[in-house]
């Protein structure tokens, strides 16, 4: 009996140990879960409204709002897009910008149809009320600004309206936007006139003298090729754009680049023809979301830098909307 009351004893003694271990790891497995934070939760896709004259393209309550002039058929458009488009997707898509999309139309009478601005205005209303997403409306816009999809001014032949909902396919965009672009079936809900005339007024209220053209919290800003003003709007040490410090010589702003320029270091040159006289720009405002806009005017715009019209060219045509 004596023998075996030692390996018994011995046995207790290492199963107190091994319990006492135990306890020890599971006390330090708990203090490590608790200390490490758990992963964050997938973020839902930033939305995209239609606003009446505006398209919200991201979260309302992102960090920075801009307010953006764009005409579907202005290669200078094209080249803000084209250069920047990724970036601004990135930006909207992590709630740090939300981009108040203003559509134009004046240069509906340089494009084979003499509706094109118009009608892929129109088309973009479309994508957005049906998808409500900021991505894929997104995608829609840019890929309308990429060079072998964008018609050229005074070009014998445009997209036509089965060809622009192609593209919506294309991009991932409901079957139904598709349809009613196709179709016309909903043009009717989208006045692409009045959202011409209401844009138009603004932006020459603001001192735009053409597209592309953007303003924030209601102060025009220079929209440089070079992104420098989308770093300082996301960039947690810098709050807001340069505004008036770098506004050139009669308030006009915006990016007039060469179509075939392509490239960062593309220069900045401004159209020959510019809007009515500009009205003072508003103050500061604080609220993200698109500032009220002015009664409309009428809604001629300026020529397209490479053709400059005379005072009796034609008024821009009204969209299919009217």
């Amino acid at each position: 009996m004596r023998r075996l009351l030692v390996p018994q004893q011995n046995l207790v003694k290492w199963c107190g140990l091994a319990l006492a271990a135990a306890m020890a790891a599971a006390s330090l497995f708990a203090i490590r879960s608790a200390a490490e934070p758990e992963p964050p939760a997938a973020q839902s896709p930033a939305p995209a409204a239609v606003l009446e004259e505006v398209l919200q393209i991201g979260d309302p309550d992102a960090l920075q709002p801009i307010d953006l002039y764009l005409d579907f058929l202005d290669p200078n458009s094209a080249t803000l897009i084209q250069l920047l488009g990724e970036e601004m997707r990135k930006q909207i898509e992590d709630r740090k910008l939300v981009v108040n999309l203003r559509l134009v139309g004046y240069l509906d009478p340089y494009s084979a149809s003499a509706s094109y601005s118009s009608r892929a205005l129109i088309a973009m209303y479309l994508v957005t009320g049906e998808t409500q997403t900021a991505d894929t409306a997104w995608k829609f816009l840019r890929r309308l600004f990429d060079a072998d999809i964008q018609p050229r001014q005074g070009a014998l032949k445009d997209l036509s309206d089965s060809e622009l909902a192609d593209i919506a396919r294309q991009i991932g965009a409901p079957e139904s936007a598709a349809d009613f672009i196709a179709t016309g079936q909903d043009r009717a809900n989208v006045d692409s006139h009045q959202i011409h005339l209401r844009n138009m007024a603004r932006m020459s209220g603001l001192g735009g003298r053409g597209t592309p053209f953007a303003t924030y919290r209601g102060r025009p800003f220079l929209l440089d090729p070079d992104g420098a003003w989308l770093n300082a709007l996301v960039s947690p040490s810098s709050a807001t754009p340069t505004t008036d410090a770098q506004e050139p010589p009669g308030g006009a702003t915006g990016v007039n680049v060469p179509h075939q320029e392509v490239t960062p270091g593309a220069p900045i040159t401004r159209p020959s023809v510019t809007l009515p006289p500009a009205a003072p720009a508003p103050g500061d405002g604080a609220a993200p979301a698109p500032d009220a806009d002015p009664a409309p005017q009428d809604g001629t715009g300026p020529a397209p830098e490479d053709n400059p019209v005379s005072e009796e060219a034609p008024a821009p045509a009204a969209g299919p909307g009217e």
